[in-house]
């Protein structure tokens, strides 16, 4: 018999309670789990705007007629995935060196910070995103290698939180994969990550 629709399995996809999107060097251990949870190497980017993540993947094809021109084939030529997410702690130096790249941001004696807008090439990175769904749920997205891409218009206004718009762009790892995806449901354990539904 076919299974019968279940709304259980239905969710809305709400950031982990405390963040949800980190960062580490890249050829850091990369998780292979939703449940285990990040070790030091991992910075956590704050506050990401109420959009939330937008995971984008393309995939351009090639079809194949025969004689008389109908489609008899079709093959995969290039896949990708993107992320695209604003961050909104607009000093926050993890932020902006993933943003403009590390090299590129100096801290100063006074405390400031001196970010500079160039167009070289960013910090390649693993990049981490924990999602809580519903019924008790995880999911997590691992990005082996992650590099911010574009960044959006940053916009300077007194009724507007500033942010930094980026797509990342993710590179396949040793295997031929770009991102890996996990859902774990989370158990009733003293290692288990806080979850906020």
């Amino acid at each position: 018999m076919a299974r019968k629709k279940n709304p259980d399995l239905v969710s809305a996809g709400k950031p982990k309670s405390g963040g949800a999107v980190f960062i580490a060097p890249a050829g850091t251990t990369v998780p292979t789990d939703a449940l285990t949870e990040l070790p030091e190497d991992y910075k956590c980017l704050g506050c990401i705007s109420e959009d939330g993540v937008v995971n984008t993947q393309s995939t351009e094809s090639e079809d194949f007629n025969d004689w008389e021109g109908d489609t008899v084939d079709t093959s995969t030529t290039k896949y990708s995935e993107t992320l695209q997410m604003t961050f909104l702690e607009a000093v926050n130096p993890d932020v902006l060196a993933y943003i403009y790249g590390d090299s590129h941001v100096h801290m100063t004696e006074g405390g400031g910070i001196h970010i500079e807008h160039t167009g070289d090439d960013r910090d390649e990175c693993v990049l981490v995103v924990d999602t809580i769904l519903k019924n008790k749920r995880i999911n997590r997205l691992v990005a082996p290698r992650s590099i911010v891409g574009e960044i959006g218009d940053v916009s300077r206004k007194r009724n507007e939180l500033m942010g930094y718009q980026a797509t990342i762009k993710t590179l396949v790892d040793d295997g031929g994969v770009p991102v890996h995806e996990y859902i774990d449901e989370i158990k009733k354990t003293p290692a288990a990550p806080e979850v906020t539904e």
